[in-house]
């Protein structure tokens, strides 16, 4: 499956997914895959011998914003610092926590604004137009890291940005990021005198990394060996299963149970430090890859916190102010009594193993669950299917302007209404969005050309804007020429 470097990220969770228990009677979160499960303990015992995810030499440094001057955005010299947290536009990289942004006097509006990455140019104010008023939190997949680095330019923040601008005017993100540990590097694990139990996760976590094609696996579990090292992106992997099976907890899983509190009406938990916040408008997490993962155990844990003679009522109010989009979902245990919408491509190889569709497995999408499932023009079996910057965005940006839909909960409500139908040129349309926004800047192979990962029938960048003037006439596909320039 790592047909080349850059898919490591993708792998990585693919490895998570096969950790996780086979049935679904023990596989809370979905994504049950072939093998002998691993167990959870086991799993937790391999993760606290490794150390805490906040190094103890995390450094936090004032990252200002013009556009928002008087947000304490921080910048970490690890990316786990920023994990949970709002990432603040303007701010070269700088995130601030979500419990300041509720503190604001009109957190809502800030959210949608000052805090949020628009079509508009950073700093521009919000934009009034937003989704009819909704206010949505992007959160991306598994080893994204918050800072371009050296080795990895493409950063969460650069990505926002690129969706928010594709999907034009009136759409409006903020993110809430989901943090990985791949910048620490890989992690020692000193095996003299470990219990059985170590040696057995250490196992599996081998095989779960050569069963997903991952080259030049190390030796994990030697008896004789005083050391191991655990990769750096299989301690993501594992750290996935553990907050799948909720078995630990992250920032970013805190982080949407504060907001699904907002969403229903609820007092907010004392240790969030918050005393009141106005009612909250119709929110919605879109959720990436790894994400999809989180929020389908963070609405698990969300209802099982109330008695179970209220939780139907819990999840009516929530389903009237909280909706859940996953891109490329990874999980299979979404809680009923939600508003799901979900968006993959058939041709996506994990979430066809690990994630819902629209026709399997029944139910596990979430009662009443919406789908949308773009083609894709790469060859089959490549990851680029699960791409959200080079496939299912620009397919979702331009369906919608097709449709005249603007904000999640438009495309939600239109597809339930059966009013998001394909139009018969809707490949060719995706196809044209994807030059035009110079998608191939996000191929999980950054140096690859497009003809190496298998995309056949592109347009040049000229055919490509008269074809979506001439089928999508209107405010976004004339905004696109000066939103993406031309290189």
């Amino acid at each position: 499956m790592a047909a080349f470097p850059a898919a490591d990220a993708v792998v990585a969770l693919l490895a998570a997914a096969q950790l996780a228990p086979t049935s679904a009677a023990t596989a809370p979160a979905g994504g049950a895959a072939a093998g002998t499960p691993a167990d959870p303990s086991a799993l937790r015992q391999l993760l606290d011998a490794v150390g805490p995810d906040l190094p103890p030499d995390l450094v936090a440094t004032p990252a200002p914003s013009a556009a928002a001057p008087d947000a304490p955005a921080m910048r970490f010299n690890y990316d786990a610092g920023h994990d949970g947290r709002v990432s603040v536009p303007g701010s070269d990289g700088g995130s601030v926590d979500l419990r300041w942004a509720l503190r604001r006097g009109a957190p809502w509006a800030a959210l949608t604004g000052r805090l949020a990455f628009t079509a508009a140019p950073v700093g521009a104010g919000p934009d009034t137009r937003a989704g009819g008023g909704e206010v949505a939190f992007f959160s991306p997949g598994l080893n994204t890291l918050h800072q371009s680095v050296t080795w990895d330019k493409t950063s969460s923040v650069d990505r926002v940005v690129h969706y928010a601008r594709l999907l034009g005017g009136g759409w409006s993100l903020a993110q809430l990021h989901c943090g990985t540990l791949m910048d620490q590097g890989d992690s020692p694990i000193r095996l003299a005198g470990a219990p059985p139990p170590l040696f057995a996760a250490l196992s599996a976590v081998e095989a779960a990394l050569v069963a997903a094609g991952v080259a030049n696996v190390p030796r994990l579990a030697d008896a004789d060996a005083e050391t191991a090292f655990l990769p750096s992106r299989a301690r993501d992997a594992v750290q996935t299963v553990l907050s799948t099976l909720n078995a630990v907890d992250t920032r970013l899983k805190a982080a949407y149970r504060l907001l699904m509190a907002a969403a229903a009406g609820e007092p907010l938990p004392s240790s969030a430090g918050l005393a009141a916040v106005p009612p909250a408008p119709r929110l919605v997490l879109i959720t990436y890859s790894r994400s999809t993962v989180e929020v389908a155990a963070a609405a698990r844990a969300f209802l099982a916190a109330h008695p179970r003679a209220t939780r139907a009522a819990v999840a009516a109010r929530l389903r009237a102010r909280l909706l859940i989009v996953t891109i490329g979902a990874c999980a299979r245990s979404y809680p009923p009594g939600l508003a799901y919408l979900h968006v993959s491509s058939p041709a996506d190889t994990l979430t066809s193993r690990f994630g819902v569709s629209a026709d399997r497995p029944a139910g596990a999408g979430g009662d009443g669950a919406a789908f949308v499932h773009p083609p894709s023009p790469f060859f089959e079996g490549e990851l680029e299917a699960h791409n959200f910057a080079t496939l299912l965005c620009p397919h979702v940006a331009a369906r919608a302007a097709v449709h005249g839909v603007v904000g999640w909960w438009g495309v939600y409500e239109a597809v339930r209404a059966g009013r998001f139908g394909a139009p018969r040129d809707m490949e060719d349309l995706t196809r044209a969005a994807m030059v035009v926004s110079g998608a191939e800047r996000f191929l999980f192979a950054p140096d690859a050309t497009w003809a190496s990962v298998g995309v056949t029938g592109l347009p040049d960048r000229d055919a490509a804007l008269r074809l979506l003037r001439a089928r999508v006439p209107g405010a976004w596909s004339a905004a696109l020429p000066a939103i993406f320039p031309a290189a």
